[in-house]
């Protein structure tokens, strides 16, 4: 009876493995199927657009999507992209040129390379940005990618309540993927792509370059302004605009040709960029107009330096087309106010102080406004000189950190002036006139005492190993007096701290603009025991080759340099030049500015262990600056925070109709 049940019990289990390794066999040859129709589909397309569609059509058919959305990058670094997206099985968009960096607000890739579903993971910024432009809220993502490189992403959006993505789609989208990427890459869709971001490139080039200079035309250094208005720090930096205007320059070209004309115009070009720093943009505004944009200024009297560069650049004769002829030029400087945030308005400054020196005889320049004119107001001097008298010139003080424990090495002392009536105002509109009026002595000597007086008070509060530090700066004009060594000597001896304790900052330009006496006066300081740090490393004109005569002991990475590495599309190679002199002439390194997490991530990388800036912690009276203390440090963990110390929301400035190129795009398209 028992082999009579059995029988037919073992047949039907038989069958039954025999029908699902048959179901099996079946979806796997549905699936290699799928991936070979559409790996053919993509080879015999005719062009890029009909291959995308195609694709996502196919996509749509075999995941049951509504919606679709494909977007490829042409190449590794670059923000350029171009987007296919499919809805009802339509085409919407096909190989939309788009930015990657015009996603604003978060992350500009998906929160895996894998297959993301994106109802898990609609918290994320890419996702949120996916389903608002499908108009989805389930759907799978996934990451095109190839030996690495990213070659774009795909998208599949299902509105329908009854279709739900299953895990079992998670391998099929992922095969796909990996199908796409190798076909893209190792096929001519990968060099028509390549050609089509080439063609794209030159277009936005032509759009926003003068075709004969290269330089930024106006409607790029117009943006340029505004970025610089929108990203400056108001306490440390002053947007600055040099305006310039070629006079006779139909003369010239009246008397020996226009190819005459425009080969000055191509040497007057260069000339005014050699003049320029790395941070810096040249313009050429119309036929005989350029302009220089100066974003980050640390004095007034730094943009005057530039503008005095600009007048020697230009008087030299310029041979062009077998003849010589002069250039004689008006140059006129304007730096914003505090209250200036429209470009046009700077713009217009600067060409009025152009005027102005036309009005006065060519080679030379004037300067916009009573505030940065060769005389100090005053009145202004005389209130100053109150607010020193009355105590009304305060301290703040930034905290430097070790980036890896969080631990506070030490503080950087800035002067701020309490003023009855206008509030508290930053150095950079006082510190000028304290120097064109003889006070900027008693309030570096006021600076340093109450400095290192309120260091004194919290290393017997908060003793640590090693000891507490605090960095004061000094001003570019003090290097080469001699009354400086003594001014640091009395003030150690009468605060009765460790002159290893005390740092001297001086900015690159600085050191550059007076190199002898900048040696000598290092050496007399370190023979003290104080130690010197040369600020703003990175902006100067020359290599940093001259950092080998300097006896110093630290450097301070600028801040522009330490913004690249805030963009992932950046090499961040300044700042990697910076480390490598610094390590090899064994000095201790600082970053500035540090706003980030992406860059604290990558100072870890590259070996910079200390920095300070608003992510970290934002400059603070004495009492706050003890809290920080009495807690041991600041956290680590908090550093990886993508939201910033608080801080006003900056004025933003409405979205432009064409895309204009970021000033991380300088790098490629040197202005």
């Amino acid at each position: 009876m028992f082999f009579w049940i059995a029988v037919p019990l073992t047949a039907i289990v038989a069958i039954a493995i025999a029908a699902i390794a048959w179901a099996a066999v079946r979806r796997e040859k549905t699936r290699l199927g799928f991936l070979h129709t559409t790996s053919l589909a993509l080879l015999e397309a005719r062009d890029l657009e009909a291959a995308s569609v195609d694709l996502l059509r196919r996509a749509c058919r075999r995941f049951g999507a509504d919606c679709a959305e494909l977007t490829l990058i042409a190449e590794a670094g670059t923000l350029a992209a171009y987007r296919t997206t499919m809805r009802g099985g339509t085409p919407v968009d096909v190989m939309r040129s788009t930015d990657l960096e015009d996603d604003q607000g978060g992350a500009r890739t998906p929160p895996i390379y894998g297959v993301v579903h994106i109802a898990e993971a609609r918290a994320h910024p890419w996702v949120i940005r996916v389903c608002a432009r499908l108009g989805i809220s389930r759907g799978l993502a996934v990451t095109l990618r190839h030996e690495s490189r990213t070659v774009g992403y795909l998208a599949l959006g299902m509105r329908a309540s009854e279709r739900r993505e299953s895990r079992a789609d998670d391998q099929h989208l992922q095969d796909l993927s990996n199908l796409l990427a190798v076909t893209i890459e190792r096929s001519r869709l990968h060099d028509e792509l390549i050609a089509l971001a080439a063609l794209q490139g030159e277009l936005d080039d032509r759009a926003f370059h003068d075709p004969l200079t290269q330089l930024a035309n106006r409607v790029l250094f117009i943006d340029r302004i505004e970025r610089a208005f929108l990203e400056r720090d108001p306490e440390r930096h002053v947007v600055s605009v040099i305006s310039v205007d070629l006079e006779d320059f139909r003369r010239i070209n009246a008397e020996h040709g226009h190819a005459t004309g425009d080969a000055v115009l191509v040497e007057v070009a260069r000339r005014l960029h050699e003049c320029l720093r790395r941070t810096d943009t040249a313009a050429r505004l119309g036929g005989d107009e350029f302009a220089l944009l100066l974003p980050e200024v640390l004095h007034p009297r730094e943009a005057e330096l530039i503008a005095q560069r600009v007048v020697e650049a230009l008087a030299a004769p310029v041979a062009a087309e077998g003849v010589t002829v002069s250039v004689r030029a008006s140059v006129g400087l304007a730096c914003a106010s505090a209250e200036d945030v429209s470009a046009a308005v700077l713009l217009r400054h600067a060409g009025t102080a152009a005027q102005d020196a036309r009005d006065a005889g060519s080679g030379t320049y004037r300067i916009h406004g009573s505030s940065t004119t060769g005389s100090a107001d005053p009145d202004l001097a005389e209130e100053l000189e109150s607010a020193l008298n009355k105590g009304e010139l305060v301290l703040h003080y930034q905290p430097i950190v070790e980036l890896r424990t969080g631990k506070i090495l030490g503080a950087e002392a800035l002067v701020r002036w309490q003023h009855p009536v206008r509030g508290l105002i930053a150095p950079l509109h006082f510190l000028p006139v304290a120097v064109e009026c003889g006070l900027i002595e008693r309030i570096e000597e006021y600076v340093m005492r109450t400095a290192c007086e309120q260091l004194r008070r919290w290393q017997t509060a908060y003793p640590a190993t090693p000891e507490l530090a605090i960095s004061v700066n000094v001003a570019a004009g003090e290097l080469s007096r001699a009354v400086l060594v003594d001014r640091v000597t009395r003030c150690l001896a009468s605060v009765d701290i460790d002159p290893a304790c005390l740092i001297l900052e001086v900015t690159e330009n600085a050191v550059l603009r007076d190199l002898h006496g900048a040696i000598s006066t290092f050496d007399a300081l370190q023979r003290a025991g104080v130690h010197v740090a040369v600020d703003d490393v990175g902006t100067g004109y020359t290599s940093l080759a001259y950092l080998r005569r300097l006896p110093i002991d630290i450097l301070k990475i600028a801040r522009p340099l330490v913004a690249e590495l805030g963009d992932p599309n950046s090499s961040g190679e300044l700042a990697r030049t910076v480390v490598r002199h610094g390590e090899a002439l064994r000095l201790a390194l600082v970053a500035e500015g540090v706003e980030l997490p992406l860059q604290v991530k990558r100072l870890n990388e590259l070996g910079c262990g200390m920095a300070q800036g608003f992510h970290l912690a934002r400059p603070c009276e004495a009492e706050a600056m003890e809290a920080l203390l009495s807690k041991g440090g600041l956290d680590p963990a908090l550093f990886a925070r993508t939201d910033p110390a608080p801080r006003a929301a900056p004025k933003r400035k409405p979205s432009r109709p064409r895309r204009v190129p970021s000033s991380g795009a300088a790098a490629r398209h040197p202005a």
